[in-house]
């Protein structure tokens, strides 16, 4: 239990108080420091648990303990002795610690997010025969912003309880008479919370630029400024990350931002047209061009690495190819911040907030009227999107060309965006149970997909290696396994399509598309009984290529 001295409450004033009823046993004094640390998305945090650093004597101590713990002067078990704080949770040496941090920060970068001062004045509370029964903390502490020198504030004091076992009944007795004290009130007793939230850095949800809530009978045009707006907001917090080279998760978080924007420019297109915010298509198309190629080299990077860790005896024949991805991702890295410095990105990023800001933009007065009530609008818009995924995959034979397996994944993502933009309109069970079923089906597509782009890519670089070189028998062997493999996982997805494909279009899911987006809407019309389907209802052509490596 946590209470804070507000303006009322001074600590003398208070001990002298609980002097009057209670046996106080003066403790000794103590000083703590520690840094906590968590991902850009806060993934610690969604998972109830706080990675903290601790200095002790010369040696720097890694402890990671469910957030419910609190941190403070109570402490908690230091769990690795480490040289230097790591900055992915695979620099550690393997472990149950490495273990449970790579299960929810995966390839994100740790960051220090809170340092805390911490000094401390305890009482050990004694009962009449001198044993201690309770012990109380005044918890004074100053929080600094790792990440800005300026950033520092001063925490209210905070009077800590911290129970014995076995005396139950004298820690209630003190906590009732403390919540008879004037000037206390409740705290939280997470002490790096109360940093966080001092320094304006309180851990929130991973954005994905979709979280604003849309009116379906507003103007449609409503609707894609909060979507744009949403969408600009990920691409600018994003952007410092990647010029940092953080982790590849910013890049790919930018470019799920840009995908989603040039659907959202298709989708909007007549209420875009001969408006000023057609330029903005140029731009977002010309951004998803030049973040590419350094995103697809990430996706490789990883799934070599992955490789190496599964296949060891293979690791060290691997190594000259984990160099030149590495010399080639870190070529394109340096071409992408040249583009982020250039003229192209800055009037980007300068027409995006000009046409988006309300109330003075007349652009953005004039799109917030334009279209019709946005309900039925984004109802015709996803059943028309499920009828083309539905077209298009029902037309995939054993036959087919790989192709066109790569085009109705690009259809399901597309139709996965528009459930995700207009996702706040519907039941959130009802279209959330729809969106994992797609899911399923972009699984299959997307593993497809990574199988043959790595099968082109690795004998691709077995070339360049021969060509430079530096490809050693071994070599050349272990990426000719690395290729069998990926033809292999590409054979068995191709395979596992038709099973997959059929669970989405099954009856239930088509009755449950009906339910959501309109009867008649969605479907195609299909025969039950016989499994049979007549041909649907047209669907204009949405053009537009994505070429990211990953399949997400």
């Amino acid at each position: 239990m946590v209470f804070c001295l507000g303006p009322g409450a001074a600590q003398r004033t208070l001990v002298a108080h609980l002097r009057k009823a209670f046996t106080l046993s003066p403790l000794p004094r103590s000083a703590v420091h520690f840094t906590c640390y968590d991902t850009f998305d806060w993934r610690l945090h969604a998972a109830g648990l706080r990675l903290s650093s601790h200095e002790d004597d010369g040696a720097t101590f890694l402890a990671l303990r469910p957030i419910a713990g609190g941190e403070g002067a109570g402490g908690g078990k230091k769990l690795l002795a480490v040289d230097k704080i790591p900055s992915f949770a695979s620099d550690l040496s393997q472990g149950p610690l490495r273990r449970r941090l790579e299960s929810v920060t995966e390839v994100r970068r740790l960051l220090p997010q809170a340092r805390v001062e911490l000094s401390t004045i305890g009482y050990a509370v004694l009962d009449e025969r001198e044993k201690t029964v309770v012990r109380i903390f005044f918890e004074k502490a100053r929080a600094r912003d790792p990440q800005d020198a300026w950033n520092s504030v001063d925490l209210a004091v905070a009077l800590r309880v911290v129970p014995v076992a076995g005396y139950g009944k004298a820690q209630a007795r003190l906590l009732a008479h403390l919540e008879g004290c004037r000037g206390l009130g409740h705290g939280d007793p997470d002490l790096a919370m109360r940093a966080l939230v001092g320094l304006d850095r309180e851990p929130g949800k991973r954005r994905s630029g979709l979280e604003g809530v849309l009116d379906p009978a507003a103007p449609v045009g409503q609707a894609f400024l909060v979507l744009q707006r949403g969408l600009v907001g990920v691409v600018g917090a994003n952007e410092p990350g990647i010029r940092a080279d953080l982790d590849v998760e910013h890049l790919h978080d930018l470019r799920v931002a840009v995908r989603r924007s040039r659907v959202l420019h298709r989708i909007f297109r007549e209420e875009m047209a001969g408006t000023e915010f057609e330029a903005l298509i140029v731009g977002f198309k010309w951004l998803g061009r030049v973040t590419g190629p350094t995103r697809d080299l990430d996706v490789h990077l990883i799934e070599l690495l992955e490789q190496q860790e599964a296949v060891s005896e293979e690791a060290e024949a691997l190594l000259p190819l984990a160099a030149l991805l590495r010399e080639r991702r870190q070529q394109a890295w340096s071409r992408l911040v040249d583009e982020l410095d250039s003229s192209n990105y800055a009037e980007l990023e300068v027409l995006a907030a000009a046409l988006l800001d309300l109330p003075e933009s007349d652009a953005a007065a004039r799109m917030s009227r334009a279209g019709p009530p946005l309900g039925p609008w984004a109802s015709l818009r996803v059943a028309k999107a499920h009828r083309r995924l539905v077209k298009h995959g029902r037309s995939i034979d054993r036959g087919s060309p790989d192709e066109r397996l790569h085009e109705l994944r690009i259809d399901a993502k597309r139709l996965r965006y528009l459930m995700e933009f207009f996702r706040s309109l519907y039941p959130a069970d009802e279209i959330g149970s729809l969106v994992k079923a797609l899911k399923r089906l972009q699984e299959n597509l997307g593993e497809f997909n990574d199988a043959c782009v790595q099968s082109e890519l690795l004998r691709g670089l077995a070339r360049d290696l021969d060509a430079r070189g530096c490809a050693s028998a071994d070599a050349l062997v272990a990426i000719g396994r690395l290729v069998e493999r990926a033809e292999a996982r590409k054979a068995d997805e191709r395979a596992a399509f038709e099973a997959r494909f059929m669970r989405f279009e099954a009856r239930e899911t088509h009755a449950r598309f009906r339910r959501l987006f309109g009867r008649g809407k969605t479907g195609g019309g299909r025969d039950q009984k016989s499994g049979a389907g007549r041909k649907p209802e047209g669907d204009e052509a949405e053009s537009g290529g994505d070429n990211d490596a990953s399949g997400a």
